[in-house]
């Protein structure tokens, strides 16, 4: 990319003509100087230098626009450059939330680095609305998502699924009273719960239990409460977290009860209970999102059908 558009798009993420000297490695003055004969030339400027952080101009925003389409297309031809190297070269940007970062991709990536040790994979942990964002704006190749309201505008490919339940403490006297549909955690590690060899149970059954809720922005907080709102009842709320592992493990000390879901469930130690939740929502399906360019790198490819393959 040219020189004053790389100062151009620097001052626009930064907001400042000295955060973004110092961040291009020039003085302020060169910086100023260049901007201005950019904008003697159009005959316009590009920031309104009365407001701080600095606002782009109508022009300013046009610039910004035609910037990140070059930087695309500088993008699509390094990888194909790369992409003519059989795979010696590449990178990878891939999102996930905590869930499907720590559960469903350490052993997928630490295969795909071994066949593909030249590929340099970044990997970023948010929540899938901030992931979603990070796709539009290609800063990310690949994220996860099972929320509809975020695959729009991109394209998307089956990834895998997995099922919720919920997960009681092992001492909670309920536990007693539904012994029979109770599972332990070597049948959800073996299968068995999705075999349906036992009934699901109501969500009302559980529903003056202390319960341990994921925050918004997370699927599953949506999920949860219209699983509940379904059966016309009301979850007790005692505690609102960040991360379905965490939830899991509070969980497990005998806080509460939370909805987790089967791919998380690894460890043969625990001595949760668990039980199969009476709801066409505790199905969920998660796709692989891209950005809709043009070129999908073949490092990109390459991933997807390794991910395909050990899932």
């Amino acid at each position: 990319m040219e020189t004053d558009l790389r100062y151009i798009y620097e001052i626009y993420r930064t907001g400042s003509f000295s955060k973004a000297a110092d961040a291009l490695f020039v003085s302020q003055p060169a910086l100023s100087k260049a901007i201005k004969k950019t904008e003697d030339a159009i005959g316009m400027p590009l920031f309104d230098r009365r407001q701080h952080p600095l606002k782009l101009t109508e022009a300013g925003e046009a610039y910004v626009r035609a910037i990140e389409r070059i930087a695309l297309v500088e993008k699509d031809l390094a990888d194909e450059i790369a992409d003519a190297k059989n795979l010696t070269f590449g990178s990878i940007s891939i999102g996930g939330s905590n869930y499907v970062n720590t559960s469903i991709l350490p052993e997928v990536l630490t295969s795909f680095q071994r066949q593909y040790p030249g590929v340099s994979i970044r990997l970023v942990e948010k929540s899938s609305a901030e992931l979603s964002e990070m796709l539009a704006a290609n800063d990310l190749d690949i994220t996860f998502s099972c929320n509809t309201e975020f695959m729009r505008n991109f394209k998307r490919k089956e990834a895998f699924r997995d099922h919720l339940l919920v997960a009681v403490p092992w001492n909670c006297p309920i536990n007693e009273a539904l012994e029979a549909y109770a599972y332990g955690v070597e049948d959800i590690i073996h299968g068995s719960h999705m075999e349906r060899k036992k009934e699901p149970v109501p969500i009302s059954v559980f529903k003056d239990m202390p319960f341990i809720a994921l925050d918004k922005g997370n699927n599953l907080y949506d999920r949860v409460l219209r699983i509940y709102r379904d059966a016309g009842v009301t979850p007790d709320i005692r505690l609102v977290l960040q991360q379905m592992t965490t939830a899991f493990k509070l969980a497990e000390s005998g806080y509460g009860v939370t909805i987790t879901c089967d791919r998380l469930v690894k460890a043969s130690y625990t001595d949760l209970r668990f039980y199969d939740i009476d709801s066409p929502l505790a199905d969920r399906t998660f796709f692989m999102l891209l950005p809709e360019r043009a070129y999908t790198p073949i490092a990109v490819r390459r991933f997807m059908e390794h991910f395909a393959a050990r899932i």
